[in-house]
């Protein structure tokens, strides 16, 4: 799966990293995986990081399904922040549509889109975290 993440449990962080050719499978296989996690607890910040997609082949419904995963799981992710960090405009596009398609369906999480790590940190609250 071209989806990987890390879950600092002291500090309620969820680090994801996106890479390779991304599918809509991928996703819903990521929001099943984070949504059966028994560490994560609501108020979790997750920083994502888009730097080594090399292509997406996900569809908008494929992001409106990854949300409905996400809203089965409303309770545990309330409060949730997600920075996600897109730097080419392919991926700063299809970020910013799954921030829309996020407040348009009423998801769970905050979804904001920057184009560096330290801006996503900054928001997040993490500007001296390594992650």
């Amino acid at each position: 799966m071209p989806i990987e993440y890390t879950y600092d449990e002291v500090n309620n962080v969820l680090y994801t990293r996106f890479y390779g050719v991304v599918v809509d499978s991928d996703l819903q296989d990521q929001g099943n995986a984070v949504g059966a996690d028994i560490r994560v607890k609501p108020g979790m910040r997750e920083l994502v990081d888009l730097s080594g997609v090399e292509d997406v082949k996900a569809s908008v419904s494929g992001l409106e399904r990854n949300i409905q995963i996400d809203s089965r799981h409303r309770e545990k992710l309330a409060g949730m922040r997600t920075a996600v960090v897109a730097q080419t405009d392919l991926l700063y596009g299809f970020a910013r549509m799954f921030q829309a398609l996020s407040e348009l369906r009423d998801a769970p999480a905050t979804v904001e889109v920057f184009r560096t790590d330290a801006e996503a940190r900054k928001w997040l609250g993490l500007e001296d975290d390594e992650g």
